[in-house]
């Protein structure tokens, strides 16, 4: 950190912060400063161990979310307290975070992440994006309720159950794909709009969640354009009941297939 305002010793630091450090740690330490600049410290080495800690803490694809949320407190004049103290948690490979707004989700490659929690988002400003983590186990939203976006989960080869129980509303297309382990998905409350692509092949879904995809579809009384996609893997074949929502959706106009 500069200890002098002297332009030439303020351009040397800024060199070294350009090619001494990497770009998460460039990340880290700017959002560190804007949270500080709002309501906390700006000790420089209070501030560096704490980059470090949100650089080895957090999964990359966590870092331009929780930068969004801190930029948003700023914005609107609220106090941000010290990064240290935040509630989110990363440990023995579990995710929680805490924040009741987030403008998107994208969690790519993270092989230490076993259970990814959004313990209190209500809505989410953008898509929802989770590829390609082979550990990930368990994705749990349980306050969610809109997505202004597509829902974009696949090839999560290790997990086994989504819960997305308060989700009503998603713009986008929702594509829940290649999960040879994915047993279950909770959608109690999702309503898909007219022309919806959902696409949720290639998984291992028990009849329950099959059937329950198949009855929210007639549950949207406007859902009359679009396709819901159950084949591939190893997912059930809907039931009695299943079946009979499916002969519904396809006499309105919407493409089933299963298998």
């Amino acid at each position: 950190m500069p200890t002098s305002c002297d332009p030439q010793s303020l351009v040397l630091e800024a060199k070294c912060f350009s090619n001494c450090l990497s770009e998460q740690e460039r990340e880290a330490i700017k959002t560190l400063l804007l949270a500080r600049i709002a309501g906390g410290s700006t000790d420089p080495q209070t501030l560096l161990a704490a980059a470090k800690c949100f650089l080895n803490c957090i999964p990359y694809g966590f870092f331009k979310p929780i930068q969004t949320y801190l930029l948003c407190q700023i914005v609107n004049g609220q106090v941000v307290p010290p990064v240290t103290n935040l509630a989110f948690t990363f440990n023995d490979g579990i995710l929680n975070l805490p924040f009741p707004n987030l403008a998107a989700v994208t969690m790519g490659g993270d092989a230490g992440v076993t259970e990814f929690n959004l313990t209190a988002a209500s809505a989410l400003a953008g898509p929802l994006d989770i590829l390609n983590n082979p550990n990930l186990a368990f994705v749990s939203a349980p306050l969610l309720a809109s997505i202004a976006g597509e829902i974009f989960i696949d090839n999560n080869l290790g997990l086994n159950s989504i819960n997305l129980n308060a989700l009503q509303t998603v713009s986008g297309n929702i594509t829940i794909t290649n999960h040879p382990l994915l047993t279950s998905i909770s959608l109690a409350a999702f309503l898909p709009h007219n022309g919806h692509i959902l696409d949720f092949r290639f998984n291992a879904l028990d009849q329950p969640s099959v059937d329950l995809i198949l009855a929210r579809g007639v549950a949207s009384a406007g859902f009359t354009a679009g396709s819901v996609s159950l084949d591939g893997g190893t997912n059930s074949t809907p039931s009695a009941a299943g079946l009979a929502n499916k002969a519904i959706l396809q006499a309105r106009g919407v493409g089933v297939s299963n298998n």
